[in-house]
C-alpha cells in the first residue's frame, strides 16, 4: 500500500448514521476486543498454534471491517491466511503490524473525538 487508508471515516459516519456517541460506544467495545485479541495472537503465532490464531486473526478482520479500520482489516487478512507453523517468520511480524496498526486507529480514533477514555468518554 502506498498511500496507505488507516480508516474510512466517511464510510464509519454512514455505517453509524453519524452518530457521535454509538461511534464512541462502536470504538470502545473494538479498543478493548481488539486489544485482547492481539495480544493472544501474538501467544497463538509463537506456539504456532495455527488454526487458533488464523481463527483468531479471522476475528480481528471483521472486527476491523465493522470499523471500517481499511489498513488492519488488510493485515488481519493477511495473517488470516498465513500459517505460523510454517511461516513463522511472516506470521509474527504481521502481529507486529497489526499491534502498531491497533495503536495509530486509537491515536485517529482521539483526534476524531471517538477514543473511549476508562471512566467515560473523550471528547464528550
Amino acid at each position: 500500500m502506498n498511500e496507505e487508508i488507516h480508516f474510512d471515516v466517511n464510510a464509519f459516519a454512514k455505517l453509524t448514521d453519524n452518530d457521535p456517541e454509538f461511534q464512541r460506544e462502536l470504538v470502545g467495545l473494538f479498543r478493548t476486543d481488539t486489544r485482547e485479541r492481539i495480544d493472544s495472537l501474538r501467544a497463538l503465532v509463537a506456539d504456532r498454534e495455527s488454526e487458533r490464531a488464523m481463527r483468531q486473526a479471522h476475528t480481528v478482520k471483521g472486527s476491523a471491517g465493522n470499523l471500517c479500520a481499511v489498513r488492519l482489516h488488510a493485515l488481519a487478512l493477511e495473517l488470516e491466511r498465513t500459517d505460523p507453523a510454517a511461516e513463522p517468520r511472516k506470521a509474527e511480524r504481521l502481529v507486529d503490524e497489526l499491534d502498531r496498526e491497533y495503536e495509530t486507529l486509537m491515536a485517529i480514533f482521539a483526534e476524531h473525538g471517538m477514543a473511549m477514555e476508562e471512566g467515560g468518554y473523550a471528547g464528550a
